[in-house]
């Protein structure tokens, strides 16, 4: 339960702040390329680090993971709050998405042990879908809380909501117990050894086609995710919608995300994954798509709620998955290379949105990028429909 209240405190905190950094920069004069790369910000360094991140879960425990975090969390909400600038808002990224990153790989990494302790495929998938449930309560209520703070305050005072959360996370961290012992208990002398060649065994699990397909799922899902949450605000505030609509469009997904999961278990017994996998993502990426042909507000309440719905699968299919693919003594790794994944499409997302967003406009934009995802999805869920057939 505790793991479970960080878990929905960190995503509240996460899913109000991201979609207020395009909009901020541009309230500051920054061009779109900038705030694109403000957005990106969050995840580029974090994505270079997330084996490595990691290999240390595995060796110092994940305990200690979510104390680094936290702390990250705290000390980029303290920028945000007392310091304004493209620069130094691009900085509070860097340093938000680094400490984030360590808190979510924690999390995850904690969540597939404490799931699979009963050693049952259903109620594992039924423990990480209830996990789950957390982390679509927050990113439901964290949109339209930094909608509301801003609209009624100020973007300021939601940095200021955003640092009092990352506080009360830091807190709830430190009662968290780590049920695998951390290796360093039986491997002191050998970290700098075992640091240096995470890369390698990541590379030896990427190489398995189940760990490749899951990060691959994992990087289709997050950049759509991070599509609504990051660019939504920009097509929505160019037609008119003040940061309180946008919120609660937001917290929309986030609902119908919280709604779809606890089916989730239903339909695994009765249906193939990748058949949940294609539908989902697909499904998602044409709602997502399709918000840009249309500024009627029950239309746009009626995809976000699709996408939501669609999407909200993904997190806990992909979490299942890895623990399939991974063994434990490797698995702070294995998540690293699905947060790998996640972050990858965070950065890379931002920036194609960007280019694309010059070149193009907004609304050809959101068309193109959800078709390629689309397309690609499609691909991915046939290859896991191989790999299940063969084994």
């Amino acid at each position: 339960m505790v793991l479970a209240l960080v878990a929905g405190l960190y995503w509240v905190a996460h899913s109000m702040l991201r979609p207020l950094i395009a909009p901020y920069a541009l309230t500051l004069g920054a061009s779109p390329l900038t705030a694109g790369l403000a957005v990106g910000a969050f995840s580029l360094l974090p994505s270079l680090l997330a084996i490595a991140t990691g290999f240390l879960g595995d060796f110092f425990g994940n305990r200690r993971l979510l104390q680094f975090g936290s702390a990250g969390m705290v000390a980029s909400g303290v920028l945000l709050v007392l310091l304004d600038g493209p620069g130094l808002l691009i900085l509070s990224q860097v340093i938000a998405g680094t400490g984030m990153l360590a808190m979510w790989l924690a999390i995850q990494s904690l969540m597939t042990f404490l799931a699979t302790e009963t050693g049952s495929v259903d109620e594992r998938n039924k423990r990480i879908t209830n996990l789950s449930l957390f982390v679509s309560g927050g990113q439901l209520a964290g949109p339209l809380l930094g909608g509301f703070v801003a609209d009624a305050a100020g973007y300021r005072s939601s940095f200021a909501v955003f640092l009092m959360l990352s506080g009360l996370v830091a807190l709830a961290s430190q009662q968290i117990r780590d049920p695998v012992p951390p290796q360093r208990e039986q491997d002191a002398g050998d970290f700098g050894r075992r640091l240096l060649n995470s890369h390698r065994v990541a590379l030896d699990l990427l190489r398995q086609q189940g760990v490749f397909l899951t990060a691959a799922i994992s990087f289709l899902a997050l950049f759509l995710i991070d599509m609504r949450i990051a660019f939504f605000p920009v097509y929505l505030g160019e037609v008119g919608f003040s940061p309180l609509w946008i919120g609660l469009l937001l917290s929309t997904s986030g609902a119908f995300a919280f709604l779809s999961r606890p089916i989730l278990p239903a339909l695994l017994r009765r249906l193939r994954t990748s058949l949940v996998v294609g539908f989902s993502l697909v499904t998602g990426a044409l709602a997502i798509g399709s918000v840009a042909l249309t500024e009627t507000l029950w239309a746009l309440f009626a995809l976000a709620a699709v996408a939501g719905a669609a999407l909200g699968f993904t997190q806990p299919l992909t979490l299942a998955l890895i623990s399939d693919h991974t063994p434990k003594e490797n698995r702070g790794i294995g998540v690293g290379l699905r947060v790998l994944a996640n972050r990858s499409a965070t950065w890379i997302e931002p920036l194609a949105f960007s280019l694309l967003l010059s070149l193009v406009g907004i609304r050809p934009t959101f068309v193109y990028l959800a078709l390629a995802i689309a397309g690609l999805s499609l691909i991915v869920a046939l290859a896991l429909s191989r790999l299940e057939k063969k084994g």
